[in-house]
């Protein structure tokens, strides 16, 4: 299978190349900034249709995943460029993906679509009020994409996801806690948990995440009965986790000091609820909270040695 990903760069993307690769498949990595160490390693900007084109015209993708976008704090500072990227370049792969007919496309959508008028566990179908400008393109994108698969046929389909959390993530954005709360004591470091112990979050493994990208890629599209589905997570609170955590690192030592900001959009976050995922194409995480810790600790003491021993 030939798959072209974008957002190659991101946390998601470039796992998602590593295993679409590991399963044999043909992968053109896109980004602004493509990944250095990824074979078929291609520069692209969503914005510009030429350079989309190209990598059309040499790549001839089976499969389409879209995971690039601005994410939510450079495009609360950037609407305009957030709609650019984010709903500008959208149609420009939808367009290209119906002009060199594409078997399917996989966007990567978000819990944030949903806004705080909603009561968990959300169900697929529930009314969408995002209130970011990243939750409002996000919304705009599932609405393309069902209709280029009303109008034209194309094969779209998207996945929610919840808070992704893994050794790679970045230490941006409010859901980075849950993240920290694992790596820091892996790496020996304290960690001040900014939310209280009892705050309960829907969270899903990097793992998990990927799995769920790739494995909705394959299901026949007569199993499927939506354009978009949620998938959950883990239910689970920064309690748990540390439990979970102590477990694999006895000593770890965390504390709590609540930042108001950071409790407020936390709290904010619904629940999802998946039985469509479930029911349709057989979704099932692989990873329950202390697979996902023993897992997570595991391979952050793995990068940490790795980046030593490249100095």
């Amino acid at each position: 299978m030939r798959c072209i990903v974008t957002g190659a760069s991101g946390f998601i993307g470039r796992e998602l190349v590593i295993a679409l690769r590991a399963e044999g498949h043909e992968v053109a990595a896109l980004d602004v900034t493509p990944p250095s160490d990824s074979g078929e390693a291609v520069q692209c900007d969503l914005t510009q249709w030429h350079e989309l084109l190209a990598a059309f015209i040499r790549y001839k993708p089976d499969v389409v995943f879209h995971l690039g976008a601005m994410i939510s704090t450079p495009a609360e500072a950037n609407p305009q460029q957030a709609f650019n990227v984010n709903v500008g370049g959208t149609i420009n792969l939808l367009e290209l993906s119906r002009q060199f007919a594409a078997k399917t496309f996989v966007y990567a959508s978000t819990v944030a679509v949903y806004g705080r008028a909603v009561t968990s566990p959300v169900g697929d179908d529930a009314p969408q009020f995002p209130v970011t400008m990243y939750g409002a393109t996000k919304v705009a994108c599932e609405q393309l994409g069902t209709h280029y698969h009303r109008k034209f046929g194309l094969d779209f389909r998207a996945i929610r996801l919840p808070t992704i959390t893994g050794p790679t993530r970045k230490p941006m954005g409010a859901g980075a806690f849950a993240t920290q709360i694992l790596l820091q004591p892996a790496l020996g470091q304290p960690y001040t948990v900014p939310i209280s112990p009892d705050t309960r979050v829907a969270l899903m493994y990097i793992k998990d995440a990927v799995n769920s990208l790739a494995q909705i890629a394959k299901v026949d599209d007569v199993m499927l009965t939506r354009r978009a589905y949620n998938v959950s997570g883990l239910s689970i609170t920064p309690a748990d986790l540390v439990s979970a955590l102590k477990k694999v690192v006895p000593g770890a030592r965390i504390d709590y000091k609540v930042d108001p900001t950071i409790q407020s959009i936390v709290s904010s976050w619904p629940i999802l609820d998946q039985s469509n995922a479930e029911k349709d194409w057989g979704w099932v995480a692989r990873y329950d909270i202390d697979r996902f810790a023993a897992d997570f600790v595991a391979d952050a003491i793995t990068n940490a040695k790795a980046r030593e021993k490249s100095k």
